[in-house]
């Protein structure tokens, strides 16, 4: 998922919830199911929801950007 947002490969990876919640540099990777209690000190920094994640619509609108005005830093990765 680092290739698909033009990080280089050896740029350092955080682990935040594992299988689920990455931070690298100023950027957000949702990779698995994660509340929107989980992104919320995360809110303003770039958030990239990996597309071929087991990520349902529900949880896709549980997670608050709609209703929040955050869908502006959210992207879907292939």
């Amino acid at each position: 998922m680092l290739c698909a947002t033009c990080k280089p490969l050896d740029t350092p990876i955080e682990c935040v919830k594992e299988d689920a919640l990455y931070k690298a540099d100023d950027e957000i990777y949702v990779i698995g199911r994660v509340s929107e209690d989980d992104l919320a000190p995360y809110q303003s920094l770039k958030i990239n929801l990996d597309g071929w994640a087991e990520l349902g619509l529900e949880d896709f609108l549980n997670l608050g950007f709609h209703d929040k005005g955050r869908k502006d830093n959210l992207t879907v990765v292939y």
